[in-house]
């Protein structure tokens, strides 16, 4: 089992979040991915950062009152990304949702990303 790698698993790297969208826009491609979070990509497809549901709902549940503002993914999205590599076994990147907060990572070589893996997938 430990021969399984994530890239068998991974979901294809349109799984992701331009860092200049609108946080409103962000949140309807969490519903239509049905995903908790998403990594979060700058022009040249590098991982900058990643959004989760509880991270908008913070947001917006803050700034209720300046519904006239637009807030876009990278003011809101977390900068420490945890995510793992295509080659990584899938046995040990589930330890890792077992221990680690995340349960979606995104699948990078050499900082691009290639896609993502949850648990749920």
């Amino acid at each position: 089992m430990k021969s399984v790698k994530v890239r068998d698993h991974m979901l294809s790297k349109r799984h992701a979040i331009p860092d200049q969208t609108a946080l409103t826009d962000a949140v309807r491609l969490l519903g239509e991915f049905k995903l908790t979070g998403l990594p979060v990509i700058d022009s040249s497809e590098q991982v900058v950062g990643f959004l989760s549901e509880q991270d908008c709902i913070k947001h917006i549940l803050e700034s209720s009152y300046h519904w006239d503002e637009v807030v876009m993914v990278n003011e809101v999205m977390r900068r420490d990304v945890l995510s793992v590599k295509p080659d990584d076994s899938v046995v040990d990147v589930a330890s890792r949702m077992v221990t680690d907060k995340p349960k979606i990572y995104p699948v990078c070589e050499d900082g691009k990303l290639m896609g993502v893996v949850t648990r749920a997938k």
